[in-house]
């Protein structure tokens, strides 16, 4: 006569543990962006609106508002193309505005051209990126503006999308944002595409994907990043 087997032996681990959101934040690297599921969408100083004060280029790719002897320094890496980038400035952009205008924090846009393949044109990223540095070089006030019109999520072409924004769109959204009239032709000259490619590839070894935060020189994890907690010392 056959033995019965003897029950499995359930491991204590294998029992549902008694957690509460256990999972509260999300982060995958996909590509060059970083997918990040933020566990509080709200916007951070909801209201404030794009930063008043002019931005300057401060090295190849990089963007930079608030004064030099800020107490805090806020580096920001992000694409255009990135929906998760686009998602960070609707909550924190706000906030990184009126720190800086307040005096509390210099920040720094490294713009980054990851997600070029992914764009209908193939190089989106790249013409996107270049129009704020040429908004920045011909009008320094009208960064602020441009950068938030082409990172707000309703505006921001979809990656792997049918379409995205043509030149002359690039060119309206710089006027209306108040660059000067030698925004087209720095822009349609080419002008900054090839140095975003070369930082770009220098970059990417150096952060996990878009968007990264460094605040005082700290690289702020994904986790911290979604929670909030890394902005405090702007509040």
């Amino acid at each position: 006569m056959t033995q019965p087997k003897p029950p499995i032996a359930r491991s204590r681990k294998a029992k549902p543990a008694v957690k509460a959101l256990v999972v509260l934040v999300i982060a995958v690297v996909l590509g060059g962006g970083l997918y990040l599921q933020l566990r509080n969408n709200r916007a951070e100083a909801d209201g404030y609106g794009p930063p008043r004060t002019a931005a300057r280029i401060s090295a190849p790719g990089v963007v930079t508002l608030g004064a030099a002897n800020a107490p805090h320094t806020v580096d920001v890496y992000e694409d255009p193309l990135c929906p998760f980038c686009a998602q960070f400035e609707k909550r924190f952009g706000q906030l990184l505005a009126k720190a800086i205008d307040e005096g509390k924090a210099k920040v720094n846009y490294h713009l980054l051209t990851f997600l070029d393949a992914k764009s209908k044109t193939g190089d989106y990223s790249t013409r996107a990126a270049a129009a704020m540095l040429c908004a920045t070089k011909v009008t320094g006030t009208s960064f602020g503006r441009l950068h938030e019109h082409l990172m707000a999520p309703d505006n921001q072409p979809s990656e792997n999308g049918s379409t995205d924004r043509t030149n002359d769109e690039l060119i309206r959204f710089a006027f209306d944002a108040g660059a000067g009239p030698d925004f087209g032709k720095c822009l349609l000259d080419g002008t900054f595409q090839a140095e975003l490619r070369d930082t770009t590839a220098a970059v990417r070894p150096t952060i996990p994907g878009t968007p990264s935060v460094r605040i005082d020189g700290r690289l702020v994890a994904p986790g911290d990043l979604t929670d909030g907690d890394w902005a405090e010392p702007l509040r």
